[in-house]
């Protein structure tokens, strides 16, 4: 054993280091006072987090700090970041409770998904997710996979769906389990709570009108062409007096008869 010039207890609190004190266990044969601090002689240390070691003091004091809890002294991997536990794969050949926060290699991760990545410690504690995951989150049939029926694969032709941005304001081909063919960008099918534009039209909502609706003076535009919502204002004629006459087509959905002139005679 090397001359001790001090004591570990003497080192430790000249230099700020009483935790040195705290850690030397008291099952040890010499008591803290009793054993130089560069001693050689394998005694054992328990850290706050519970950590046992066997080391002598003289690389103990160099390292200063519990082997398992590293520099940051606030426990291992697990105990500092429990939530990333989740992640670890059992390939790893380190066990999550016996490496510092800090052990630099890289380890592999895992999610619920069987989805396998490597990356440090360091940076995964920053993401926090798995990158698979986090790359299809953006996806609009990550984010509405019951648009995966609608998705009209024959006239879409070689395009990946699950490609597709959730975003997007392109436009795609869809069919709607009515059998109506629609093509619409992803952008916007998000906001609407009937997607299909027939489905929710004014002839769709109103079939029973549709033979009402001006076949000239509406132009190319069909009742299909407008929601049942719609404040346009649209040619129509009255099947009890043949005139024509204009109505909001949200009105028209309500108002029986439509015709100005005959409601006005019931």
């Amino acid at each position: 054993m090397r001359n001790p010039a001090k004591s570990l207890k003497d080192y430790a609190e000249e230099n700020g280091l009483d935790y040195l004190i705290s850690e030397y266990s008291s099952d040890n044969p010499l008591a803290v006072n009793r054993i130089g601090h560069n001693s050689t002689l394998p005694v054992k240390w328990v850290c706050e987090f519970g950590h046992v070691t066997i080391e002598p003091p003289f690389k103990y004091v160099r390292r200063s700090h519990c082997p398992v809890c590293g520099k940051l002294r606030k426990g291992s991997f697990a105990q500092v970041y429990p939530n990333l536990l989740k992640y670890w794969s059992d390939e790893n050949e380190v066990d999550p409770y016996s490496i510092p926060p800090t052990y630099s290699k890289p380890i592999i991760w895992k999610c619920k998904n069987d989805h396998k990545w490597e990356r440090r410690i360091s940076l995964q504690a920053k993401i926090l997710t798995c990158p698979h995951c986090k790359s299809e989150e953006g996806k609009f049939f990550a984010s509405y996979p019951e648009m995966r029926e609608q998705w009209d694969a024959y006239r879409n032709g070689d395009i990946d769906p699950e490609s597709i941005p959730a975003y997007s304001n392109e436009k795609f081909f869809w069919m709607c389990p009515n059998g109506h063919s629609y093509k619409a960008a992803p952008e916007k099918l998000m906001r609407r709570k009937t997607r299909c534009p027939v489905c929710s039209s004014f002839g769709f909502a109103r079939p029973d009108l549709i033979e009402e609706w001006h076949p000239a003076k509406n132009g190319d535009k069909t009742p299909y062409d407008y929601s049942a919502k719609s404040k346009y204002v649209a040619w129509f004629t009255c099947p009890f007096c043949k005139e024509d006459y204009t109505a909001r087509i949200a009105n028209r959905i309500l108002a029986e008869p439509g015709c100005p002139k005959c409601r006005n005679y019931r």
